[in-house]
């Protein structure tokens, strides 16, 4: 089964793809049949969509963002992150937003714009971390037996 065989993250980007395009050829293969004529909606859907890109430039903004991160990957489902200050657990990466449980309890909806474009801190990239602590001794102890 391809289920299986294919990851959760690619599976959801295939699977919405795959919507679309259905979604698009049904509407391309009904218009002539009700006698719509294609270049008239094409000249239409053009300057529609230049009318509501200007409008909306965050949502363009946040769309273009979430197709970068779903082709990019910086973060994938089930990963903890830190965006923006905020930190929690990838719960999903749609086109427009990305939703995340912050340690709390609390779901995170966050802008995919803001999610590109802020510092993002995935602890998942590299297993292994550094921790530093410091620890304070008075001049006259020996430092050799603090370090030991």
């Amino acid at each position: 089964m391809l289920k299986a065989k294919v990851d959760k993250n690619q599976l959801e980007l295939i699977v919405k793809i795959v919507w679309w395009c259905i979604i698009i050829i049904a509407m391309l293969t009904v218009l002539p049949i009700l006698g719509m004529s294609l270049t008239g909606l094409v000249a239409f859907l053009g300057l529609t969509t230049l009318a509501i890109g200007y409008a909306s430039k965050s949502v363009v903004g946040n769309l273009i963002a979430g197709i970068f991160m779903l082709i990019e990957r910086p973060i994938k489902i089930g990963e903890s992150v830190n965006i923006g200050g905020t930190a929690g657990i990838v719960m999903d990466i749609r086109l427009f937003s990305t939703t995340r449980r912050a340690f709390d309890g609390l779901y995170v909806r966050i802008p995919n714009e803001k999610a590109f474009t802020d510092k993002m801190i995935n602890y998942h990239t590299h297993l292994a971390r550094r921790f530093e602590y410091v620890v304070g001794i008075r001049f006259c102890d020996d430092a050799d037996k603090a370090i030991a």
